[in-house]
Parts: structure tokens; sequence; C-alpha cells
């Protein structure tokens, strides 16, 4: 506790020298694409099966505004900046943070990549038409109502301080990463480029030793030093380099896979969205009645906000192992109960009804439509942490009959079954 309680006074000092940055995410850590118009899975996902449409774009606008105002009250600044929950962006959702007064954003290149680009004009006034994808330079999107400033993440940068390097010595670590912007350097075109680098900031360090202390310490270190390389904060990145790249229409995804498959488009996760979808709805009504007193409708919009986050749908369709996954259904229906409560109405019945399905003998009989295509590399390495995430698992049960002579262990210990986009079928 001593030490949480050095943090926020750290963040301020450090923000009032200048020497970060302060950005937010939306309040509860939705999926703001989804919460906008979960139909935007389509984009990316046009095979998978959807829930009935969830369409709240008041509610995203209040997760955005919400989470401005909380950074604003307990660090004194009001952020510009904004990391949307998992990278998630869509055309819909750039105009929206626009319109809060979010100057920038950022996600993954795999995005910008799939995005309409259009490039500035050239001096003779003559707009390019889709330049390549360069994360090496800013980018906007919006509106003619407001656009905000994008940045694009080095998707392969970041995965090697959250994947790689926890498996190196830290001077190996850092020298890996400082050559690797030096290449990226020699190869701009454009002059003196940019690079984002963007990562789950609480999950690698558990994987390095000192907890990351010695490469985090070494890296400032060789950054600070190097002649040619200048660590900056987004603002002053942005600032510096007012001609950017024009997005005509923003591709609709997240930092994994481009797409939302992680959050919708399953059995279990779909159900979860029907479930919000019918208490939001059901609440709407209550939620503007201002013969309602104002701390129970804020009371209630509290629970509902928590229920649209994100990680509740993560864990549900068995993509990702959790012992909790079971309590975590419980929170998740326990939020929503709580928004009836709070406007003094019963929760109904449908509450009360877990989502996730308990393994049967008649769903071990066969295998569920994958619902997400995988982009893998078949190197026989797993290169990246979500390369197979989508794919089927097949438990030993449904390649061995049962028998009185069974195995006390089975051959494989586990095997997963997946489809690309092109058609190949790729086991595990």
């Amino acid at each position: 506790r001593e030490i949480l309680r050095r943090v926020l006074p750290l963040y301020r000092d450090a923000a009032g020298k200048g020497r970060i940055e302060i950005s937010t995410s939306p309040y509860a850590h939705p999926i703001l694409p989804l919460v906008l118009d979960s139909d935007a899975a389509r984009e990316a996902m046009p095979q998978a099966p959807l829930p009935p449409r969830f369409r709240h774009p008041g509610d995203a606008q209040a997760q955005v505004e919400d989470a401005l105002s909380l950074v604003e009250r307990e660090m004194g600044v009001r952020p510009r900046g904004m990391w949307p929950s998992e990278g998630s962006l869509s055309q819909e959702t750039a105009e929206l943070l626009a319109s809060c007064g979010i100057a920038w954003a950022a996600s993954d290149e795999e995005i910008l990549a799939r995005s309409d680009r259009a490039a500035p004009p050239s001096p003779e006034g003559q707009p390019a038409r889709q330049p390549a994808p360069d994360i090496q330079q800013a980018w906007e999107a919006g509106s003619g109502e407001g656009t905000v400033a994008l940045l694009f993440r080095d998707h392969d940068l970041s995965d090697r301080i959250g994947f790689n390097y926890s498996g190196m010595t830290a001077e190996r670590a850092v020298a890996d990463f400082v050559g690797a912007l030096e290449q990226r350097a020699a190869r701009s075109e454009t002059g003196p480029g940019l690079l984002l680098v963007a990562l789950d900031g609480e999950n690698p360090w558990e994987h390095f030793p000192r907890a990351g202390a010695d490469f985090l310490r070494g890296l400032y270190g060789a950054l600070l030093r190097h002649p040619r390389i200048e660590p900056s904060t987004v603002r002053e990145a942005l600032e510096a380099r007012p001609r950017r790249g024009r997005i005509r229409r923003l591709h609709a995804g997240s930092w994994i896979r481009a797409d939302f498959g992680t959050w919708i488009g399953g059995p279990e996760k779909n159900h979860a969205w029907t479930v919000l979808g019918r208490v939001r709805s059901d609440l709407s009504a209550a939620l503007d009645d201002p013969r309602i007193p104002a701390e129970q409708r804020s009371a209630a919009w509290a629970s509902l906000r928590a229920a649209e986050g994100s990680d509740w749908f993560w864990w549900l369709d068995g993509q990702f192992s959790s012992l909790h996954r079971f309590q975590f259904d419980q929170v998740f229906r326990g939020h929503l109960r709580q928004a009836y409560e709070s406007l003094g109405r019963a929760a109904p019945d449908f509450l009360s009804w877990p989502i996730p399905q308990a393994a049967s003998a008649d769903a071990d009989a066969g295998l569920s439509e994958p619902f997400a295509w995988l982009s893998v590399v078949p190197d026989g390495f797993e290169g990246d942490f979500f390369e197979w995430e989508g794919a089927e698992p097949i438990p030993w049960s449904r390649l061995s009959p049962a028998s009185t002579l069974e195995r006390a262990r089975g051959l494989l210990e586990s095997l997963r079954l997946g489809f690309a986009r092109g058609g190949e079928c790729l086991l595990r």
C-alpha cells in the first residue's frame, strides 16, 4: 500500500516536468466499436455469427468522458490521448474520440494496413492514392466535424518486449532493441520517422529477471545516450510532424488479429452480449427518467458501465483458460442485477442462469464451427501469444473412444484445430 500511494504523485510529478504524457483508456475497458455498434464485427469477421445488435453510442461516449474526468480529477490534467481498450478502433470510434476532445489515439499496424488510406497532397497539389501503410508517420481519421491523429504501433518491436526479451540477458535484449531501431531508421525514406511501441504494460515483467528492472534501466539509458534516437511523448512527436497521412475509412478491429473474435462471435460470447443487450434495453427508459433520483440512476449506470467491460467476454467460450471462469460469469451477471436493484426493480430470472455451458457428453461429441480465421506461420514455433487463439481445442476423449482399457494418459496432451482464410486446415 505504501508503494501504491507513491504511484500517482510520481506520475503527476513526471507529467509536470514534461517527462511523460498521461493518456487513458475508456473507463471500464469496453471494446468501444462493439458498444457503438456490435455489427462492426462483421467488417473483419463476415463469417462469424453475431448476437442481436447492441448499439449504444451514448454509452460509448460516457465511457470515454468518465475516464477523462477521472484522470483529470486524480492527476490534475485532462488527457488528450487515448489507448482504446485492446487497441480497438473503427471509423465511428475515431469520430467519437474526436468529438470528445481526444487529440490522438493509437492501435496496431494491422489496422492501418487494412484501412482505406490517402497520402498527404504532394507539393503539386495532387493527392496520392492508397499509399503504403507507413507506421513511421502519423495519420488522421474522422469526419468534417473533427479528426483525431492516429499512431500505429510497431507490432514486431512491441512483441519482442512482450514475449522474447524475458529469455535474454538485459544487455543482449537492449542491444537487440536499439539495433532494430537503427535498422528501421536506415530504411526511412521520408526523413526522421517515429515509432510507437505499445503493449500491455503489466503483463511481461513477471517473466523477466528482477521484474524487468535491469532491462528497463538499460533500455532507457541506451536511448538517452544514443545520438540519433530521441524519446518523446506522443504529443511532442505529433507537434514535430504536422504532415499526416489521411485515412478515408478506418478498419474496424483490435490489436489481436485486427478483428474482434476475442470478445464476440462464439456461442457463449454472443449469449453474454444478448443478456447485456436485454438488460440495457429494459433499463433505457428508467436511466433517462428525471422522476427517478439522480443518485439511483447514477448507481445503475455504474453497474451497466462495469458490465460493458471487455474482460467478461474474454474468458467465455474457452479460448483462454481460467480457474475462475464461472466466478467471472457470476460477477458479470451480478453487475447487471445491481443495475436493476439500484433503480428499485427486481432483477429478471434470466440473470440467475449461468452463461458458460458446463461440459457434457453431447458437447464432447463434435466440433463447434470455428468463428475466427487463423493467421499462423507454420514454423514449429509460437511466435505470437494470439497466433492460435480461436482454434478449436480437441480433448483426448474425442480422439480415443473410451474402453475398459482406457489409458491413464493420452498420447497427446492437447490438440487444436483451425482454418486459415485460404482454406488450409491447421493442427497444433
